[in-house]
């Protein structure tokens, strides 16, 4: 979206939309250019309550604006995949990742859910295409199995 400052209306007006949405795109302004408009505080609050997470930020200024820079940004966010229903929903979150280049959440995508969803050959065909460096396992120091370096670290507080 790049509504000339009307973004937060826009998705607080839509949010029953944006409940099912796997991404999310937009122009945020750190500062007030139209009369009343929301800021990217607002927007970026807005997506962090709503499982949304930044997985691309892009600072922009306006054309011949003399000195001024990081005017506004070009933003994207996702949604935590606290569940990924089917291969179709993993590829969408994959290519979304793909359009704001962001290899890294695709690699989490590829380490957390990869083998649910693809066939190891599908995985690898990816991996290689898209020249991801999968990172080696980093163990977090706990005793849960999912803490005992067997999978990608997640910054998550399990009380360990």
């Amino acid at each position: 979206m790049d509504i000339q400052g009307a973004e937060y209306e826009a998705i607080k007006g839509g949010e029953h939309i944006f409940q099912n949405a796997i991404g999310i795109s937009f122009e945020a302004h750190f500062f007030e250019v139209y009369e009343n408009q929301k800021l990217f505080s607002h927007l970026h609050n807005w997506c962090t309550n709503n499982n949304f997470r930044l997985i691309y930020l892009r600072l922009t200024s306006r054309e011949n604006f003399d000195g001024e820079v990081g005017e506004a940004a070009e933003c994207a966010y996702i949604k935590i995949p606290d569940f990924i229903e089917d291969k179709e929903s993993f590829l969408k979150r994959v290519l979304f990742a793909l359009l704001w280049n962001n290899n890294d959440y695709v690699e989490f995508l590829l380490r957390n859910y990869g083998s649910v969803f693809l066939s190891k050959t599908e995985e690898n065909i990816i991996i290689q295409k898209l020249n991801i460096e999968m990172k080696a396992k980093r163990s977090l120091g706990c005793s849960k199995n999912y803490c005992n370096g067997e999978g990608y670290e997640r910054r998550v507080n399990h009380g360990c």
